[in-house]
């Protein structure tokens, strides 16, 4: 397993830093509803980099879980 490192991409904040954290990009003036959703984080204002954890692994896994191993069932 390897270290664990801040995310290079958030700071290690977890939100997504394009929109800080909001989801969304701030209105044309206060209150007019009309600021666009972030494209980055998908609207949701998490680090689409480490998914909100803030923190990024140096041991090469992309954090999908799938490290390619074939699991068996015993018995099957």
């Amino acid at each position: 397993m390897g270290e664990m490192q801040r995310c290079s991409e958030c700071s290690g904040s977890g939100a997504c830093d394009p929109c800080d954290g909001y989801g969304c990009f701030p209105d044309s003036f206060p209150n007019a509803g009309d600021g666009p959703d972030c494209d980055v984080c998908a609207g949701d204002g998490i680090c689409a980099e480490c998914g909100g954890s803030g923190e990024m692994s140096n041991d090469g896994n992309d954090g999908s879980g799938d490290d390619g191993a074939v699991l068996s069932r015993v018995g099957a």
